[in-house]
C-alpha cells in the first residue's frame, strides 16, 4: 500500500465523535477487491487478530461476497494487487466522480 494512503482513506478514531452528519449528499464508494488481494494484505499485516481469518479463509471471503457490487449507485476504487491503475492514483481521481472538480 502507498504511504500516504492510510492519511487518505482514515479518519483517528478520536476524531469520530467530532464528526456530524447532514448537509450533504451521502455518496457510496465500492472498495473492490479479491481472495488474492485480501490473503496477501492479511498475510504481509501479520497481525495475530488475522488469524482466524486466514484459517478459515474461504468462509471468510464466502461472507464478503467479493465479485458482487452494491445495488445502489457508487463509485468504485479497485483494490485487487493485479490492476493497471495505482491505488494512490483512483484516490487522487475520485473527486472528479463525485461531481468536485
Amino acid at each position: 500500500m502507498d504511504p500516504g494512503i492510510d492519511d487518505t482513506l482514515r479518519i483517528p478514531h478520536h476524531r469520530l465523535s467530532q464528526l456530524k452528519l447532514g448537509g450533504g449528499t451521502v455518496v457510496l464508494v465500492w472498495v473492490r477487491s479479491d481472495a488474492r488481494t485480501l490473503r496477501n494484505r492479511l498475510t504481509a499485516r501479520g497481525l495475530g487478530r488475522d488469524s482466524a481469518k486466514l484459517a478459515n479463509f474461504d468462509a471468510f471471503t464466502a461472507s464478503m461476497r467479493l465479485g458482487t457490487a452494491p445495488a445502489a449507485p457508487h463509485l468504485v476504487i479497485d483494490n485487487r494487487v493485479d490492476v493497471d491503475r495505482p491505488l494512490a492514483e483512483q484516490i487522487r481521481v475520485l473527486p472528479a466522480g463525485l461531481g468536485l472538480t
